[in-house]
């Protein structure tokens, strides 16, 4: 048994960075659970996501949790594209700046159900620096795509795709579990987080061009 070759072996998945991010979570103060399983509410198997982690501050008479559902993947050959354009913000059909919450508080559950209490959130969190969360998409992610990284060939949106509705499921979860599972009073706000080890390209279209640009992150809206 060549111990060197199974170390390279493990070098080439996803479980390296998804050890890292869980070590990093962890020296900032976050509850971090790996490899928590669920059932898949359309097919009813289990699957499994990476990492939920999670803070929570008692404030008065409840505890305020924030989560973070995160996916970890990697990729070698291929980098994650994705394919965007000019958003139109005036579409009565898209959530810019959507925030998944649950309450068990009266008064909390109150308020997440008004129209209008949304605003003042993200207005309070952008002046906190929290701007992962608060702002709403630069571009629109239409179409995302794996490029083979030597030849630029198209593959296919299978891994990313994964990556993206794993983590809609797994909130879905998340969400539909909590009213049997927390009896002191709470309200949760989740986060869906893709990390990949691999390039990630923004490929920018305009009536005229492609303008491909290399990034480090990005928001991606899912409507669904």
């Amino acid at each position: 048994m060549d111990k060197e070759l199974i170390k390279k072996g493990l070098n080439k998945t996803g479980f390296i960075l998804e050890y890292k991010i869980s070590n990093l979570l962890c020296e900032n103060g976050w509850i971090v659970i790996n490899n928590k399983y669920y059932i898949d509410d359309l097919k009813e198997n289990v699957r499994e996501i990476d990492l939920v982690a999670y803070k929570a501050t008692k404030i008065h008479d409840f505890y305020v949790y924030t989560t973070l559902i995160v996916s970890c993947k990697k990729s070698n050959e291929n980098a994650w594209a994705l394919l965007s354009k000019e958003p139109d913000k005036s579409n009565p059909n898209i959530n810019w700046s959507p925030v998944h919450a649950w309450s068990n508080h009266k008064v909390l559950d109150h308020m997440l159900k008004e129209p209008n209490w949304k605003d003042g959130y993200l207005k309070t969190l952008n002046s906190t620096g929290c701007a992962f969360i608060s702002d709403e998409p630069k571009r629109h992610i239409f179409a995302f795509q794996e490029i083979n990284k030597k030849n630029g060939a198209p593959k296919n949106d299978k891994n990313i795709f994964n990556s993206i509705t794993t983590l809609m499921k797994a909130q879905a979860y998340e969400k539909n579990a909590l009213p049997s599972r927390k009896k002191d009073h709470c309200i949760y706000q989740f986060n869906l987080v893709s990390i990949a080890d691999t390039e990630l390209l923004r490929i920018d279209f305009d009536k005229k061009n492609q303008n491909i640009n290399e990034i480090e992150t990005e928001t991606y809206l899912a409507a669904y």
